[in-house]
């Protein structure tokens, strides 16, 4: 107990310090004592520190960095703000404009012989490839920068190196390589009070410990992180903070402690929003929502449906709008670069004129060729600017594209709560007047007619039941957290346990049900996604086909090796609209059979998403009054 709390106020006395060294960074670049290269330097540092906490920020310190560093022809000034440029744009997945100006970094740190530099730029190149989630890459950089700078008596450097080469080995599941890096990155950051740093190698090793199954541990560093972080404030590490309470959510999870366990989800969805981390939305969501569904809190799943989709439209334009402000900082970078390159052209046409001045043929021939190369200049540059103007304009349609998207989704969701207040309103209302009839006036009826109220309240509480299972797996859908297990199996056992629970229904509408099985075909799909793509396209033959009516299924191979289920009727048919528009996104139609069953319009919408899932071509025809025919092809 004494030791844990010692290490809490060690802790706590490093978060101090380092909290100030921002605010240092700042009040220093103001003081007019300071050279120009003494600015430019402290302006990159400030740029470095901010990247992880504030983008917008850390771009205007880079940016005014560079400036200065192009005024003055400061070589390495303009290197490190290239690379820091490079980093905001990778974090923000610019991953172009990320990867052109770390070249541009490199080049110049090659040229002035800076191996220190080059290592920076390898740190660069490793988160690069971690966004990409290419490990192997991101470790091989790593490691280049862990040894250029273990030949430097820089342990500043030397910490921040331990740690990502830690996290790469992490990611490649080689833990005592993790492990025994990360021990030397935080006995360095200990030695340098780099509480930031601290707060994600106190993330890593609870990770590992995590993968490890090792709880205790595990629970104790990313407590220990979040404490570390609260102490930070708003120079703290986001992700290290987010990451930190969904591990803590995982663990209580294991340890059934549904308190903490919503406390800690909360708070990642917190900080998401505030810090409109996009990419950690989808996962939270779905962790409330399975949580309700193993609750069965089936209100409280509907107000996250609601939630989840408001908060992602409306962060997904802020995140628009944040990188159409990165974008803009593109065609800053280049206006400075087009200055810079002028200002060299006219200082170098008036030290040649100054030289050559009792020569003029020699002038006018070094004017014409300086006047050429600048024209040369103009034109690559416009090229550039055009290249990135059409990148614009492709961001902006796609964003166009999306919203169209959202339009559509929102028109479901209208949909999807119009069924839920409509459908299942009508069955429970049947189920409650059935059980008022059985609990009031029981006596007034006999065995047989109890029996068929009891009966008649099954077939309700089944259908409502059904209604359910298809709203969430359609809901599931919708914000892509449905899972595919794909194996290999024989689908002629599944059009037999199919067609074995629809022929006593087909039997009593008088329709008759014939399976015609030429081959044993073998597919490779979800069983039970494939299972619920064939139950409803069986019982929708059966459902508008009238008595006296037939429904085929039937299997084969044809040529070019492609499987096929075909399930035909006699039925009503469809119109041409309906038939257009039957499988498109969006189109939910309720619609009664010949006997007047009921349904949600949801079948097919379901029937459609799963067979795109398990690549399944589905092929329609129907002639409105004679029959439909729907056709499936596996390759």
């Amino acid at each position: 107990m004494k030791k844990g709390l010692i290490t809490i106020f060690f802790i706590a006395s490093l978060v101090n310090i380092n909290s100030q060294v921002i605010d240092s960074i700042q009040s220093v670049i103001n003081d007019p004592s300071l050279t120009t290269t003494q600015r430019i330097n402290e302006l990159n540092d400030l740029s470095r520190e901010l990247t992880y906490i504030s983008p917008v920020m850390a771009m205007k310190s880079a940016n005014e960095a560079l400036s200065l560093a192009i005024e003055y022809n400061n070589k390495r000034g303009q290197a490190y703000a290239y690379r820091n440029i490079s980093n905001i744009f990778t974090l923000n997945e610019h991953f172009y404009s990320g990867t052109e100006h770390i070249q541009k970094a490199l080049k110049i740190f090659n040229e002035i012989g800076d191996s220190t530099g080059v290592a920076d730029c390898y740190i660069s190149l490793g988160h690069y490839f971690k966004q990409l989630k290419d490990y192997k890459e991101q470790n091989k950089y790593h490691k280049k920068s862990h040894k250029i700078y273990s030949r430097f008596d820089l342990p500043s450097r030397l910490a921040v190196t331990s740690f990502n080469l830690a996290e790469s080995y992490f990611y490649l599941k080689q833990y005592d390589k993790a492990r025994s890096l990360n021990k030397e990155a935080i006995r360095l950051c200990v030695e340098l009070n780099n509480t930031p740093l601290l707060s994600m190698c106190y993330k890593l090793k609870a990770s590992i410990a995590l993968e490890e199954n090792n709880l205790a541990e595990a629970e104790k560093y990313f407590l220990t992180t979040l404490g570390i972080s609260d102490s930070l404030g708003i120079y703290s590490q986001k992700l290290a903070v987010i990451e930190s309470h969904l591990g803590l959510a995982e663990i209580y999870i294991l340890k059934n402690d549904k308190e903490n366990y919503l406390k800690n989800i909360q708070e990642a969805l917190k900080i998401s929003k505030k810090e409109k981390f996009v990419k950690y939305l989808p996962g939270i969501y779905n962790s409330f929502i399975n949580y309700h569904i193993d609750n069965e809190n089936y209100e409280e799943i509907s107000n996250y449906l609601v939630e989840y989709e408001n908060v992602y439209d409306s962060l997904r334009i802020s995140e628009f709008n944040d990188k159409s402000n990165l974008t803009k900082n593109v065609l800053d970078a280049f206006e400075l670069e087009e200055k810079a390159a002028v200002l060299a052209a006219i200082n170098n046409q008036q030290t040649t004129s100054l030289r050559q001045s009792r020569i003029t043929v020699v002038v006018v021939g070094i004017l014409a060729i300086l006047l050429a190369a600048l024209l040369y200049f103009l034109y690559r540059s416009n090229k550039k600017i055009n290249k990135i103007n059409n990148e614009l304009i492709r961001q902006t349609e796609t964003i166009n594209h999306q919203k169209e998207n959202l339009e559509t989704l929102n028109n479901t969701k209208n949909k999807f709560f119009s069924i839920v207040a409509h459908d299942f309103k009508s069955p429970l209302a049947s189920l409650s007047s059935f059980s008022n009839l059985l609990v009031n006036h029981s006596e007034n009826f006999s065995k047989e007619e109890i029996i068929d109220l009891s009966k008649k309240m099954n077939t309700s509480l089944h259908k409502t039941i059904r209604l359910a299972d298809n709203l969430l797996k359609w809901a599931s859908i919708q914000m892509n957290n449905i899972e595919s297990n794909k194996i290999r199996f024989e689908l002629n056992a599944v059009i037999n346990e199919v067609t074995e629970v629809y022929s006593p229904i087909a039997a009593d509408k008088k329709i008759k049900l014939d399976v015609n099985i030429k081959d044993s075909i073998t597919v490779y799909s979800d069983k039970n996604q494939l299972e619920f793509i064939i139950r409803n396209l069986v019982n929708n033959a059966i459902k508008f086909t009238s008595s006296g009516g037939s429904v085929k299924v039937e299997s084969n191979t044809v040529t070019g090796n492609y499987k096929t289920l075909k399930i035909s009727d006699t039925g009503k048919g469809m119109t041409s609209e309906v038939k257009n528009q039957i499988f498109n996104a969006g189109y939910i139609k309720k619609t009664e059979g010949t006997a007047g069953e009921k349904g949600t319009g949801l079948g097919l919408t379901l029937v459609k998403e799963f067979a795109e899932i398990n690549n399944i071509k589905i092929d329609l025809d129907s002639i409105e009054g004679k029959g439909t025919s729907i056709t499936l092809f596996f390759n």
